[in-house]
């Protein structure tokens, strides 16, 4: 039995990591810890977690296979650490650190201690994405010229970490990462990051950012990426090429409904591609990685720094500072106390 142990009480865990272990025979999420005893208790019960410690590092110790890290982007980089030195593997979610200095780290760390380490964009295990590729990769396209990328959803919660500075704030981080990572994964190149333009409140926190890419190949990007409240749900790529236009709908979660349309001068055609859910397929790959497979999980690695990289670049384009960590805090139980909400 491969088990996990999880950090937080996240929203996103239960369809991220609990819902697809449930349905693998092989897999047990066993242990898990929160910001008090009380709300892992509760969230324990409600997902037949069997065993609920005191704090992460508790969690991180207990006799687990590998940690789920889906707390704000600041805990990132040091929960994930203390977990690969621990000798477990980890799955992490996006954006995977603050900085690329600090995804450096995090991927020296899995190095030294021989572990797995996978940035959980679970949108890249499904089939849609390896459609994409596949359809890239024949040529049909011809020199690629130019893609567009767009990631939009309104968060409306002011005390949600994403607009909170010093928690890994902001549109770019939590959204435009996937859109960057999309240009990045079809054109298989490093950008450089020719203007941006972010629309950011008093606290430096981006509610929007644009940015327009070129790549070495010759083809250039823009992505764009909104969280303000009166916006409407979007998450789309086209990919532009000298002999055809693909375009994707839906790249971010396909198995709640997706369509690809190629056009070409003499033809146009549609389709959908099935699949179990994004997290089902990513959990899979993580459990071959695990078990040797070291090159079953694309996102890991320095396709984690590379996409720090550019948001770091991102951000100084636009006049913001990278992303940065809260004032020292004393810490409760193992817990860094501006965590402890999750």
């Amino acid at each position: 039995m491969f088990t996990f142990g999880t950090l937080g009480a996240a929203g996103i865990t239960p369809a991220a990591l609990l819902q697809p272990a449930a349905k693998h025979a092989g897999v047990a999420v066993t242990h898990i810890a929160a910001r008090d005893r009380t709300r892992a208790e509760a969230f324990a019960a409600n997902h037949d977690i069997p065993e609920v410690m005191d704090d992460y590092a508790a969690v991180i110790a207990s006799p687990v296979d590998a940690i789920y890290v889906p707390l704000p982007p600041s805990e990132h980089a040091a929960w994930t650490i203390a977990a690969l030195r621990a000798g477990k593997h980890v799955l992490c979610e996006k954006p995977f650190a603050l900085s690329a200095a600090e995804a450096t780290e995090m991927v020296e760390a899995a190095k030294d201690a021989d572990r797995v380490l996978v940035e959980a964009f679970h949108y890249r295990y499904h089939p849609l994405f390896a459609r994409v590729l596949e359809i890239v990769d024949s040529g049909v396209l011809g020199p690629l010229q130019e893609l567009d990328a767009s990631f939009l959803v309104p968060v409306e919660d002011r005390s949600n970490f994403r607009w909170q500075p010093g928690r890994g704030d902001g549109a770019l981080m939590d959204l435009g990462c996937y859109p960057l990572h999309w240009v990045r994964t079809v054109t298989g190149e490093e950008p450089e990051i020719l203007e941006a333009h972010a629309e950011a409140d008093a606290g430096g926190t981006d509610a929007a950012m644009s940015a327009r890419l070129s790549f070495p190949g010759g083809a250039s990007a823009r992505i764009h990426c909104d969280m303000q409240a009166d916006v409407h749900f979007e998450a789309a790529l086209s990919v532009h090429g000298r002999d055809g236009t693909l375009r994707v709908l839906n790249p971010l979660a396909p198995h709640l409904g997706n369509k690809l349309t190629l056009e070409t001068a003499d033809n146009k055609q549609t389709e959908s591609i099935p699949g179990q859910t994004t997290y089902t397929h990513q959990l899979e790959h993580f459990l071959a990685a695990c078990g040797g497979e070291r090159d079953a999980c694309p996102t890991s690695g320095l396709d984690s720094v590379e996409n720090m990289r550019a948001i770091d670049a991102i951000y100084a384009a636009a006049g913001l500072p990278p992303r940065q960590h809260p004032p020292k805090d004393s810490t409760s139980g193992g817990i860094p106390a501006m965590e402890r909400g999750s």
